[in-house]
Order: structure tokens, then sequence, then C-alpha cells
């Protein structure tokens, strides 16, 4: 699970990264400041794991946290995602809370056997 989480979540945040440098907005979240660059490179390091196998665990357990906190903090501080000039409307935090859920269940759920053989 790991591995398929590393590669779609890596071939979203690219390809939304790469289309945050050309429009301050996609599908509702803002883009703009550091947020499209931080797409890309996510999205490459996640592609690069996913095809390699190498750290994929870790790659949804660091995403995970990272997406489920910044879709919490959205939701309960805007300010300072708007900030870090990370978008905080309710779409970007849904979207966050999404990844985040899924990072933490694919990196951490095998573990616990919560995968079910997976």
């Amino acid at each position: 699970m790991a591995k398929t989480y590393s590669l779609v979540v890596g071939v979203i945040l690219l390809i939304w990264g790469v289309i945050g440098l050309f429009t301050s907005s996609f599908l509702g979240i803002m883009m703009g400041g550091l947020q499209p660059w931080l797409f890309v490179v996510a999205g490459v390091l996640g592609l690069w794991m996913g095809l390699t196998n190498k750290g994929t665990d870790k790659y949804a357990k660091v995403f995970g946290i990272i997406f489920t906190l910044g879709g919490i903090l959205g939701f309960v501080l805007p300010g300072i995602m708007d900030a870090i000039t990370l978008d905080s409307g309710v779409m970007a935090n849904i979207v966050h809370l999404i990844a985040g859920i899924w990072g933490l269940w694919a990196g951490f759920g095998k573990k616990s056997g919560m995968m079910g053989g997976m």
C-alpha cells in the first residue's frame, strides 16, 4: 500500500505543482509562493521512491503526518498556513486530510495489522 501511495501521491503532487507554477489557482485551491515548488519536489521524491521501491513506508509516514497536520492546521489556525504561503481554504484542507490519512494508513497501518494482508 505504501508503494501505491508513493506513486499516486507523487504523480498528483508533481502534476499539481507544475500546474501551480503557471497559474494561481487550480480546482479551487490557491497556488503560490512555495507551494508549487514543494509539490514538485515532493512529487518527484514520491515517484522516485515508488519506482525504486525504496523508502515507500517512510514517504507515506512522513507525508501522511505533514498532510494531516496541514489539513488540521488549515482548519484550526488558517493564518499559520497563509503565513507560509500555503492555501488554507476548505478545499485545500480536505485534500490535505485525505492525502494525510491515506498516508498514515499506508505507512503505519501495515505494522499494526490494519491492512488485512495487503
